[in-house]
């Protein structure tokens, strides 16, 4: 994957045929395959290989990757609908999906639904001015943090949804504050 998202599409159409003649039909390498191929404005080749997945129905509905390439190929396909129902099941299992929060907003535009859009746009720029601020501060952090630092990275992955990340913050601020703490205690 990497190297299609560095721009060597040979190189990344080398790797996931290997990957296919390994795993065959397996839903990560389908989804993965699917989604290069979209990339490469490839759009009937990603339906072909998306329409791989239909004897797996029942195991992809569960999947968020799988309803996020079903939108995509869905809107750009010009079935505006099924995109935006596809983006929404993306929410369902990502609610601080910023880019699940974008393409509903689109699809909603698209549909007329211009009110509910500005909805789903706030909240997507929300979410992506918590990223900065969670990568300007995380950049930033000198090597031993404050438990104030912790606590406000903590704050911005609550923020982003990431309720595992925020709470070992939360931790690591209430250690923080303890061991200074301690060491007062014992400088007195």
């Amino acid at each position: 994957m990497c190297s299609w998202k560095s721009g060597d599409f040979i190189r990344a159409r080398t790797f996931l045929n290997e990957a296919v003649q390994i795993s065959g039909v397996h839903i990560r390498t389908v989804l993965t395959r699917a989604e290069f191929l979209l990339e490469a404005g490839d759009l009937e080749a990603a339906r072909n290989v998306f329409s791989q997945l239909s004897d797996t129905q029942q195991r992809v509905s569960n999947n968020p990757d799988f309803h996020r390439i079903q939108s995509r190929l869905a809107e750009l396909s010009g079935d505006n609908q099924t995109g935006l129902n596809s983006a929404i099941k993306v929410l369902e299992f990502r609610p601080a999906d910023r880019e699940a929060h974008s393409r509903v907003a689109r699809l909603l535009q698209k549909l007329g639904r211009v009110s509910e859009a500005g909805d789903y746009y706030e909240r997507s720029h929300l979410l992506a001015k918590s990223e900065i601020a969670l990568w300007n501060l995380t950049r930033t952090l000198p090597d031993v943090p404050t438990p104030q630092d912790c606590r406000q990275v903590s704050s911005l992955y609550q923020q982003l949804g990431k309720t595992d990340q925020a709470r070992e913050w939360s931790k690591l601020a209430d250690r923080l504050k303890a061991s200074t703490r301690q060491h007062r205690q014992d400088e007195a």
